[in-house]
């Protein structure tokens, strides 16, 4: 199980170590840049975590919460290191935010075609993919509806 917690300035020298193969990665559209991140936390409706194992950043995950200028929670970042990939940790960080921390009556998140690895973690979540809009497909997860009692 991964450790959950605020993103921290100091963290930015692990997790910018993780993009130096960004270029051949379309759906990058930069470099870590430090300054879109500090932008995001200083949002009142911005929130970044990181994921820990034995004290090492093994993931990151950032959201905006509703808001005037949102109608619903929106997935904006989710990065996991390079040598933990494929076991779990994004999937982890998903649930961890949607279901735990953060709780919501709907969730977005707009992903990039060519990004299999996070078009195939989406749907095997079982989020709908919605439509294509600026070039990225767009998914959406509503909240679970209690079944009503009494009705078979």
């Amino acid at each position: 199980m991964y450790q959950m917690r605020p993103f921290e300035d100091k963290d930015n020298a692990t997790i910018s170590t993780w993009f130096k193969d960004g270029a051949s990665q379309k759906w990058l559209e930069s470099p870590w840049k430090d300054e879109e991140l500090a932008i995001m936390k200083t949002e009142s409706h911005g929130r970044v975590y990181v994921a820990e194992v034995n004290e090492g950043i093994v993931g990151l995950i950032g959201c905006y919460l509703a808001s005037s200028e949102y109608a619903f929670h929106h997935i904006s970042e989710i990065h996991v290191a390079p040598e933990s990939r494929r076991i779990g940790v994004a999937r982890e960080m998903l649930k961890w935010m949607t279901e735990r921390r953060h709780p919501a009556p709907e969730w977005r998140v707009a992903i990039h075609p060519e990004n299999q690895a996070a078009i195939h973690l989406f749907e095997s979540e079982r989020w709908e993919s919605m439509h294509m809009d600026h070039g990225l497909r767009t998914y959406r997860k509503a909240a679970q509806k209690c079944p009503m009692k009494g009705l078979s």
